[in-house]
């Protein structure tokens, strides 16, 4: 079984291929992997383009594509333009490869399969309480897998990526939860690959998410060099956090660097930010707000989601912003105290929060009591609406495993 144990994101992919001490059967691999990863990030692309940005031979790049053509890996698709006027034929991937994607958190699962695009052909979230039994976790993977394999053809799908949250420790090369029935700790990825088959990766889940959101911070920045430093929060049922320093994300000894949830808000109540700004705490927030504004909008939900607080505050609902405006409360002062002592060039927040300019301009504001203006500015987010299918560490996962398989490791 092979599993994700230290980041080599896709940026790096094409650089010079080190030689020394490889023979040649594990050169013509790496070749043909640097190869296939140029074709899948261009869309298409001639010869003579995959020969100048691999830095191989006209004639080395000829024999690999012949191979890739005769193994179905990539097809011939019409004419570009050259270069002096002249026409040229392009090449681009065969579609059929797929990734299937799971989140594992204490309170749910979604599994999505996502093709060669990063589009997602199929989402599913399932609300269940994961830590106690790692059977019915397993069983509900392999039911969802079962209705993939449906949809596309199983010969297909290259593997099964998994982000995990904090219950999950990181133990002999895999991520492991505590099971009571079994009374151990049971490790996931080598589960998951035991019981279903497909080549299994496993990673934290916020690393995922910040695979994606530092591809699209470079996008944003247009950035040509990898030197720059971020931190990614992600607040849902937990807060956890994840630091990449040129373009290597910092794991500490467990595994579990950036956990933000267990930190202190204080020195004398005893609570923790998991206490305060995680979702359980914003729902428990809302529901003793109740008493205090009873004509709110979400006064009337059986079943409320912090969704629906959000979906409240950005209509200014004033239960809703008093949930958030304790949420700027916190999270303002911590991520003041990660500019002082990190200096990031940016603090992006994601997942459950409203995705409104007002909301990070909010944070600015109380980060700004604790840190210079200019520091403060660095805080951000992508503000797109939150959808299950957008998950970034679903997104995440799925970017960073073709990667993988495309950079690297290689499709086989």
């Amino acid at each position: 079984m092979s599993r994700v144990h230290t980041y080599d994101p896709r940026f790096s992919a094409i650089k010079k291929m080190q030689k020394n001490g490889k023979n040649a059967s594990t050169m013509l691999q790496d070749n043909r992997n640097l190869i296939l990863q140029l074709i899948r990030e261009h869309g298409e692309i001639s010869r003579k383009q995959l020969a100048e940005e691999s830095g191989l031979q006209q004639a080395t790049v000829t024999i690999i594509m012949k191979e890739l053509l005769e193994q179905g890996l990539v097809r011939e698709n019409g004419m570009i333009d050259g270069g002096n006027g002249r026409r040229v034929k392009s090449f681009t991937m065969m579609q059929q490869f797929y990734t299937i994607v799971v989140r594992l958190t204490g309170v749910y699962i979604k599994i999505a399969l996502f093709d060669l695009h990063i589009q997602p052909l199929y989402v599913q979230k399932i609300f269940f309480e994961t830590e106690d039994y790692i059977e019915e976790v397993l069983g509900l993977i392999e039911k969802h897998i079962k209705e993939i394999e449906k949809i596309v053809d199983k010969e297909k799908i290259l593997s099964i990526i998994i982000g995990v949250e904090h219950l999950y420790r990181l133990m002999n090369n895999d991520y492991a939860i505590w099971d009571e029935q079994r009374q151990q700790y049971c490790p996931i990825g080598k589960l998951v690959y035991q019981k279903i088959g497909y080549k299994t990766f496993v990673n934290r889940a916020i690393n995922f998410s910040s695979y994606e959101a530092w591809d699209r911070y470079k996008e944003y920045k247009h950035m040509d060099d990898d030197y720059a430093m971020m931190v990614n929060v992600q607040l849902s049922y937990d807060l956890e956090g994840a630091i990449i320093v040129n373009n290597e994300l910092l794991y500490g000894m467990e595994g579990l660097c950036g956990q933000l949830r267990d930190l202190p808000i204080d020195r004398n109540s005893g609570k923790t930010y998991k206490d305060v700004v995680t979702v359980p705490a914003l729902l428990q927030r809302a529901k003793e707000l109740l008493y205090e504004y009873p004509d709110s909008c979400i006064a009337q939900k059986e079943e409320l989601n912090v969704r629906d607080i959000i979906a409240g505050y950005g209509r200014g609902d004033a239960l809703c912003k008093k949930v958030y405006e304790e949420v700027v409360y916190y999270l303002g002062y911590l991520f003041a105290q990660i500019l002082n002592l990190l200096d990031p060039d940016v603090i992006l927040i994601g997942d459950e929060i409203p995705a409104l300019m007002g909301f990070v301009e909010e944070l600015q504001k109380e980060a700004s009591k604790y840190t210079s203006e200019d520091k403060a500015k660095r805080i951000g987010t992508f503000l797109a609406e939150r959808q299950t299918k957008n998950d970034p560490a679903l997104v995440g996962g799925a970017k960073y495993v073709f990667d993988l398989l495309f950079s690297d490791i290689g499709i086989f």
